[in-house]
């Protein structure tokens, strides 16, 4: 899809939904302020934005499965009238492609950032007379600022990493970008591994870095969005993140047993959640206390679901898992599909909240029981 037909197909979907042109919004103070909402050039800085992080997250894979050959990374930015000067602090800069400072300066760094990585081999170091960087004791966390409530006049923060350089200087991604989003497209295929090791591996991706840090994104554009637009509904957020998911960018959330796969009619052993399902959560479960490491509870609450219940939709069928008792009840509702380029089974996590004896028993009456 071209940048033009994105505007044409997505700009009478916004007015629809109110989210467009100039709207007049009142402060606690009573100070009035007109905010401009969508409007072509947003629609054009998320559609570059999104193809940037698409061929950053094809780079960083050919980079990674490359590394044996090209072990050093360096950082280019594209250095004109344009470039943001944390972004100038980082160009020509090499590291290894091991060194955790990749999971945080990773392109992309903000909205309608142009820069790039360049892999090298040991020859070529020597060759240019580089040196290689480490950056052990040179990144720290930080509060950023990533909005103001216009109603209330609060200073939204949110922890982020910062790089400072030999020279002093520091580098920051912009609020929502101190992550990879190459390394969160990139993951092993899974379906070769053995069920406990599989499993091992996702439960250090979920209680890693790399994992928080995509939440945090959606957390923190969340957060800006509410405090740009006060009284904004969610579904209006939806519709405005639905646009800036990654595309076909995927965590492993939890493996499954060959029982449970049998139970659900499914040959796959991992159950994903989508960069825009991920979105969508951050939007939802805020109001719940839902944090990072809630997301550990779906491998349990999938391998010792008390109740497993099967809805037939017109758009596929959902399966719901029931864990917990009382105020600690969880659901984990999973959707299996095929992959259309190759007809394999495919699930993924459609929702993760918290739940209640009392959905348990009305849907249990409406769906059929599988367990």
């Amino acid at each position: 899809m071209t940048e033009r037909e994105f505007i044409k197909q997505l700009t009478p979907e916004l007015q629809r939904m109110g989210w467009w042109g100039k709207k007049v919004f009142v402060d606690s103070a009573g100070k009035a302020e007109v905010v401009q909402e969508g409007s072509p050039w947003r629609l054009k800085t998320i559609y570059r934005t999104n193809v940037m992080s698409a061929y950053n997250a094809a780079r960083y894979k050919q980079q990674y499965e490359n590394a044996d050959s090209r072990p050093y990374w360096m950082y280019i930015a594209v250095m004109d009238a344009k470039t943001r000067p944390q972004h100038a602090v980082l160009h020509g800069r090499v590291f290894r492609f091991d060194d955790p400072i990749w999971d945080t300066i990773y392109p992309s760094n903000s909205f309608n950032c142009r820069c790039r990585v360049r892999a090298l081999t040991e020859a070529q170091i020597k060759a240019r007379g580089l040196t290689v960087e480490s950056s052990k004791g040179r990144l720290k966390q930080v509060m950023q600022e990533v909005a103001i409530d216009k109603r209330t006049g609060e200073i939204i923060q949110r922890p982020a990493w910062q790089y400072t350089a030999p020279d002093g200087r520091t580098m920051t991604p912009s609020p929502g970008w101190n992550y990879n989003p190459g390394r969160a497209a990139f993951q092993p295929d899974l379906e070769r591994y053995d069920y406990d090791l599989a499993r091992q591996y996702v439960e250090g991706m979920l209680t890693g870095p790399a994992f928080a840090r995509a939440w945090n994104k959606w957390e923190v554009r969340v957060a800006q969005i509410r405090a740009e637009t006060p009284g904004i509904a969610d579904d209006a957020i939806r519709e405005m993140l639905k646009h800036e998911a990654v595309p076909a960018s995927f965590w492993p959330v939890a493996i499954l047993s060959a029982a449970d796969r049998q139970l659900l009619g499914t040959q796959t052993q991992v159950a994903r959640l989508s960069d825009w399902t991920l979105a969508k959560q951050a939007v939802s479960r805020s109001k719940q206390g839902f944090k990072v490491d809630t997301y550990w509870r779906v491998q349990p609450t999938i391998e010792t679901a008390i109740t497993v219940l099967k809805n037939y939709k017109p758009t596929g069928t959902e399966v719901y898992l029931f864990y917990g008792e009382g105020n600690g009840v969880y659901v984990a509702v999973l959707k299996p599909t095929k992959n259309q380029a190759t007809g394999a089974d495919e699930l993924y996590l459609d929702s993760f909240r918290k739940s209640s004896n009392y959905e348990l028993a009305r849907l249990r009456t409406k769906l059929e029981v599988l367990r």
